[in-house]
């Protein structure tokens, strides 16, 4: 899936109009080391998943990026990725709820 910019972002000398994210290729200790990142900088969420921070840091992950490039991006992109983020993991969560019940 690939997301076109409304306003380039820059890395590298480099200016970035579409972003591919990914999602498919994270693994559960990229979801680990994402909030283990964000708490060693004093941030706390009882919801990691609803909160933008983590959202950020997936979805850079996912894109092979630094996480401060995404945050430095205008907030309908930041928006639009941080919400696919929580789509990929709500689903991710969904279809293991659902495999867990029909073993039932």
């Amino acid at each position: 899936m690939k997301i076109e910019l409304t306003k380039p972002i820059r890395y590298k000398d480099t200016d970035i109009q579409t972003l591919d994210p990914d999602f498919e290729s994270l693994t559960g200790r990229d979801l680990i080391d994402a909030e283990k990142a964000l708490r060693a900088q004093g941030q706390t969420f009882s919801a990691w998943e609803f909160s933008r921070s983590y959202l950020a840091a997936i979805a850079a992950r996912a894109c092979g990026l630094p996480r401060e490039v995404l945050e430095d991006m205008n907030v309908t992109d930041f928006t639009r990725i941080t919400l696919e983020a929580a789509a990929f993991l709500g689903g991710q969560a969904s279809a293991a709820s659902t495999q867990t019940n029909s073993d039932d």
